[in-house]
C-alpha cells in the first residue's frame, strides 16, 4: 500500500510540475549545493520569441521559507550566451520553494500564463517540508505579487496542499485556512474538512472571523452568533473587536461636517483607545486617529490657535501614520485657500519622507513580496504626492519661483510624468509665471514621456508664443490616445477559438500565435461594423504591416444563411485585403466574452489578451491613429 501511495505520489507531482512549472519549455534549473546555502543557475529560452537578444531581461523570484505567511522578493539581472539568458540565484537552505517571473526593462512579461514559475526545494532528493503548500498558499491567493498579473489557481492549489499534507500532514493546520478556499463547497470533502477546521482550540482572531463571516453569508444565525462571541471573548483588545466598538466614535466624527463635534469626538477616540493589544491593532487606531481624523480638523486647530495641540498628538504617531497626517492637513488646508500654513506642514511631510526614502526599514504595507525596486518606487510615489500638496501651498500664495522647483520634482522626478494632476498644476504654474517657453518644452516632454488631457491642450493653445514655436495641437492629440490606451491594458486569457474560411475549413485562433492578432467581431447587419472594416484594411494598407501582425475579420451573430451570404458580398465588393473568418455557432461573443457588436480584442505574441475594444468613436483619422497606438504597446 505504502509503494502504491508513493507511486501515486510521484505521478501527480510530475503532472503538476508539467501543468505548472513547465521546465521543459522555457526553465531549466541547475542546482549547486552548499554548506550553508545552495545556488540554482536559472536557463531561460525564449521559445515564444517574447524578447529580443539586445533587451535586458530580469528574473524576479519570490523565496518561500517554511511556515512563513509571505515569500521575499528579489530581482536579478540576466546575462545572454549560448542563445539564451542565465542568472545565477542564491538560495538559503531554510528555502523551500522559488517562484520566477521574467521580464524585460519595459516590463514585457513572461509570467507562464498567469501561472509563474515555480520550483520545489530538495535536500538529498527529499522534498523540502512546505515546499508544495508555499507554493498554493499563493495560488489559493493568499498574496498577490504586484504588476506581474499571476493568477488564483484555485485546482492547482488544492493539487499542491494534497501533495504537501500527505508528505508532511503535520503542516496542515498551517496552511488550513487556505486549502479550505480551493474546496468546491458543494462538496463532501469541505464539509468534513470545514468541521475538522472549526475543531481547533487555538484560532486566531482572523480564522474566527472568517468562520463568522462564512456563517453569515450562509445565514445560519446560531453558528454566526457562536464564532461572533468567540472571536470577541478571546480577542476582547484584538483589532476586529476594536474595529466594531470603536464605529459609534467613527461614525459621529465622519457624520457630521460641524468640526466641533467633530473635535469632541476626535477626543473621545483618542481617551478611549490609549492601549493596544497587538501590532494590527496600533495601526488601526493610529490610521484612524491620524489620518481619518487630525488630518481633516487641522483647519479647526489652526482656527482656535490650537496648533501646538495638534502637532503633539502627530508626534505621538509613528513615521507610517505622522508623514501622511502632516501631508494630508496640509491639504485640508489648501482646500481651505491657507497656503501660508499649510506650507508649513506639507515641507515637515516632505522633510520626513526624503530622510525615509533611502532607509532600509519597511514599513508593514511594504510588503516583504515586493523588491527593494518596487518599494522604492511606491516611497518615490508617496513623496510625489507629498511634494505636489507642498508645491500647491506655494502656488496658492503665488510664490511661482519655488513652487517651480517643488512641482518639477512632484511631476517629473518622481511622478516621472504619469501623474496628469501634478503635471497640470506644474504647466500652470509655469504659465502664470510667464515662463511660457519653458511651459512649452515641459508640455512637449509630458507628450512624448508621460501624461496630458484636453484641458492641458487648451491651456497651451493661446500662449503668446511666436507662430513659429506655437503649440502643435494636432500631436498633442496622439499622445491624449497613448494614454487612455495605456490606462486600459490588460492580460487576460482566452479559449483557443475555432472558426471556419468562406471554403469551410476550421481555422484556430492557435494557429496565429507568434504573431499580434487584431481580432474584429462584425455582422452585416452592423452599420458601424462595417465602417469599422473598412478603417481596419486602410490601417493595413498605411502601415505596410508586417506578417507579425495580422487583421482577423471575424463574422458572427449572423442567424441564417442570408447573412453569411451578405458578409461574404460585403468583403468581395470591397477588395479587403483582411482575413475573413465565420463563427457558424455564435460562440464567439461568450469565449471572448463581449455582448456588442463590434468588438475588437487585440492579442498579444504569446495568445494573451492585452486589450479590448467596443463600439467605433471619434474620426476616421483618430481611429487609425488609436489602432497604431494600440499594436505600438503590445510590440513593447
Amino acid at each position: 500500500m505504502k509503494w502504491i501511495l508513493l507511486f501515486y505520489l510521484l505521478i501527480n507531482i510530475f503532472a503538476l510540475r508539467q501543468a505548472i512549472c513547465q521546465e521543459s519549455s522555457n526553465l531549466t534549473f541547475d542546482w549547486i549545493q552548499g554548506k550553508d546555502s545552495s545556488s540554482v543557475g536559472v536557463n531561460y529560452h525564449d521559445k515564444m520569441n517574447l524578447f529580443s537578444s539586445t533587451d535586458s531581461l530580469y528574473i524576479i523570484y519570490y523565496l518561500n521559507k517554511r511556515f512563513t505567511k509571505e515569500p521575499s522578493a528579489f530581482e536579478k539581472k540576466c546575462v545572454f550566451r549560448d542563445n539564451k539568458w542565465y542568472a545565477n540565484i542564491v538560495v538559503p537552505n531554510d528555502a523551500v520553494s522559488l517562484m520566477l517571473i521574467v521580464k524585460n526593462e519595459n516590463n514585457k512579461l513572461d509570467n507562464n500564463k498567469g501561472t509563474g514559475y515555480w520550483l520545489p526545494v530538495t535536500h538529498d532528493g527529499v522534498v523540502s517540508e512546505g515546499a508544495y503548500a508555499t507554493i498554493a498558499y499563493m495560488y489559493a491567493g493568499a498574496w498577490e505579487a504586484p504588476n506581474y498579473n499571476l493568477s488564483t489557481q484555485r485546482d492547482s492549489a488544492r493539487i499542491l496542499f494534497e501533495q504537501e499534507f500527505t508528505l508532511y500532514p503535520q503542516s496542515k493546520r498551517f496552511y488550513h485556512r487556505y486549502y479550505l478556499s480551493t474546496l468546491s463547497k458543494s462538496g463532501e470533502k469541505y464539509k468534513s474538512e470545514l468541521s475538522m477546521f472549526e475543531s481547533y482550540n487555538d484560532l486566531d482572531q482572523w480564522e474566527l472571523l472568517m468562520l463568522t463571516d462564512l456563517y453569515k453569508y450562509k445565514n445560519n444565525v446560531e453558528k454566526t452568533r457562536f464564532f461572533n462571541d468567540r472571536l470577541f471573548k478571546t480577542y476582547p483588545g484584538g483589532f476586529w473587536s476594536m474595529q466594531i466598538n470603536s464605529m459609534p466614535l467613527q461614525k459621529a466624527f465622519s457624520g457630521t461636517d460641524d468640526m466641533v463635534k467633530k473635535r469632541k469626538a476626535y477626543e473621545e477616540f483618542k481617551e478611549k483607545y490609549k492601549t493596544f493589544e497587538d501590532d494590527d491593532t496600533r495601526r488601526y487606531i493610529e490610521l484612524r486617529k491620524g489620518i481619518t481624523m487630525l488630518s481633516r480638523l487641522l483647519p479647526h486647530f489652526v482656527e482656535y490657535d490650537l496648533e501646538k495641540e495638534w502637532l503633539a498628538d502627530v508626534n505621538e504617531l509613528s513615521d507610517e501614520f505622522k508623514i501622511p497626517t502632516l501631508a494630508f492637513g496640509a491639504r485640508s488646508l489648501n482646500s481651505n485657500g491657507n497656503g501660508l500654513v499649510a506650507e508649513k506642514y506639507a515641507k515637515m511631510a516632505v522633510e520626513l519622507m526624503k530622510m525615509y526614502l533611502d532607509t532600509n526599514v519597511r514599513k508593514v504595507t511594504e510588503r516583504l513580496y515586493y523588491t527593494d525596486k518596487e518599494v522604492r518606487n511606491i516611497r518615490e510615489s508617496l513623496l510625489a504626492d507629498y511634494l505636489y500638496i507642498y508645491g500647491h501651498s506655494l502656488f496658492l500664495q503665488k510664490k511661482y519661483e519655488q513652487a517651480d522647483t517643488v512641482l518639477q520634482q512632484a511631476a517629473l522626478k518622481y511622478a516621472k510624468s504619469t501623474d496628469i494632476t501634478k503635471n497640470k498644476l506644474y504647466l500652470r504654474c509655469l504659465i502664470e509665471a510667464k515662463q511660457y517657453k519653458k511651459a512649452q518644452s515641459v508640455m512637449r516632454g509630458f507628450m512624448k514621456r508621460g501624461k496630458v488631457d484636453k484641458e492641458m491642450d487648451e491651456l497651451m493653445i493661446n500662449l503668446p508664443i511666436a507662430d513659429g514655436d506655437k503649440y502643435d495641437a494636432e500631436e498633442a492629440v496622439k499622445y491624449v490616445i497613448r494614454d487612455k490606451i495605456r490606462a486600459n491594458i490588460i492580460r487576460e486569457n482566452i479559449p483557443d477559438m475555432v472558426f471556419r474560411n468562406s471554403l469551410g475549413e476550421k481555422v484556430s485562433l492557435s494557429s496565429y500565435k507568434g504573431k499580434i492578432v487584431i481580432l474584429d467581431f462584425w455582422a452585416s447587419w452592423c452599420a458601424p461594423c462595417i465602417a469599422g472594416l473598412g478603417v481596419l484594411d486602410k490601417f493595413r494598407a498605411d502601415n505596410k504591416l508586417d506578417d507579425k501582425v495580422v487583421i482577423v475579420c471575424v463574422n458572427t451573430l449572423e442567424y441564417d444563411l442570408k447573412g453569411r451570404n451578405r458578409a461574404n458580398e460585403i468583403m468581395a465588393s470591397r477588395n479587403y485585403s483582411l482575413v475573413s473568418l465565420f463563427d457558424e455557432l455564435n460562440e464567439a461573443p461568450k469565449q471572448a466574452r463581449f455582448t456588442a457588436l463590434p468588438t475588437r480584442v487585440f492579442i498579444d505574441q504569446s495568445g494573451q489578451v492585452r486589450y479590448r475594444q467596443t463600439g467605433i468613436e471619434g474620426s476616421e483619422t483618430e481611429q487609425l491613429a488609436e489602432l497604431a497606438v494600440i499594436v505600438g504597446e503590445i510590440r513593447k
